[in-house]
C-alpha cells in the first residue's frame, strides 16, 4: 500500500500536469489568435497586392534636356531612375498623372492602369513624356457636354465636332510620328463665324490610350471635361476602323 506521503506526491504531480495542461491550452488559444489576425492580415495584403502594376524609365539621358522632375500616379511619387517601381491602381476610377518639371511646369494626364501589367514612362523632347503598355493599342474618344450644345465644339487633334450634330460616333486621335504614346486631347470651345474652336478655349485635358480604351469626355457644368471609361475595342478592332 502506498503511504500518505507517496499519496501527497503523487496528487501534486497530478495537479501540475493539470496545471501544466491549462497553461499550454490557454497559450494555444491566445497563439491561434494571432494566427488568425495574421492570416487574416496576410490575406487583405494580398488582396491589395492584386491592385498593383510596374513602372520603368525610359530616355534617362534626356532628364536635362527636357527639365525632367518627378513623377505622380494616384499620388505616388517617383522619380525618374533605371529601377522597377510597384505603383498603386486606383481601383475606384481611371488613374491620375502628374509630371512636375524642374522649370515649374506641371504635366496632367489621365490613363486607366491594368493590374500586374509593365508600363514605361518614356522621356521625349516633344511631349516631354510618353507612357507606354507592353501591348500598346491606340483607342477612341466620344464627346458630350452637359449644357449649350448648339454653341460648343471639340477639338480631338486636328479634327473638330459640332456638338449640336451626332455625337454617338467614336473618332480617333491620331499618334505623332515622333511621339506615338503621347497623351492625346481633347479641347472644347465656341465657335468662331467659320464653325472652328475659337481662340478661346474653355477648357482641355488628356488621356493615355494603353490597352484600346473607348472614353467619353464630356464638358461639364464647373468648365472641365470629365473622362469616363466606356469599354475596350475588340482585339480585331483598331482605333483608325474610326478614323
Amino acid at each position: 500500500m502506498m503511504t500518505i506521503k507517496a499519496l501527497i506526491q503523487r496528487a501534486k504531480v497530478i495537479n501540475d500536469l493539470i496545471n501544466y495542461g491549462i497553461r499550454f491550452l490557454i497559450n494555444l488559444y491566445d497563439r491561434m489568435k494571432w494566427l488568425k489576425l495574421w492570416l487574416l492580415i496576410f490575406v487583405f495584403n494580398k488582396g491589395i497586392a492584386q491592385n498593383y502594376c510596374y513602372l520603368k524609365f525610359e530616355n534617362l539621358h534626356l532628364k536635362e534636356q527636357i527639365y525632367s522632375g518627378s513623377v505622380a500616379i494616384n499620388n505616388q511619387f517617383y522619380v525618374p531612375d533605371s529601377f522597377v517601381h510597384k505603383v498603386e491602381i486606383n481601383d475606384k476610377g481611371l488613374d491620375q498623372i502628374k509630371y512636375y518639371l524642374e522649370n515649374g511646369r506641371t504635366l496632367k494626364s489621365v490613363c486607366q492602369l491594368m493590374k500586374d501589367s509593365i508600363y514605361t514612362f518614356r522621356l521625349n523632347p516633344c511631349s516631354y513624356f510618353e507612357l507606354k503598355a507592353h501591348h500598346q493599342k491606340l483607342g477612341v474618344f466620344k464627346v458630350n457636354a452637359e449644357m449649350h450644345p448648339d454653341t460648343l465644339i471639340a477639338e480631338i487633334g486636328s479634327r473638330t465636332i459640332q456638338l449640336s450634330k451626332d455625337t454617338s460616333k467614336f473618332m480617333v486621335a491620331h499618334e505623332s510620328a515622333n511621339c506615338p504614346n503621347s497623351p492625346k486631347y481633347v479641347n472644347f470651345g465656341t465657335k468662331d463665324y467659320d464653325g472652328y474652336t475659337s481662340e478661346f478655349t474653355l477648357s482641355t485635358r488628356s488621356f493615355c490610350f494603353l490597352h484600346g480604351e473607348k472614353i467619353l469626355a464630356t464638358y461639364n457644368r464647373e468648365n472641365s471635361i470629365t473622362f469616363r471609361l466606356l469599354g475596350y475595342l475588340l482585339e480585331t478592332k483598331s482605333a483608325y476602323d474610326f478614323d
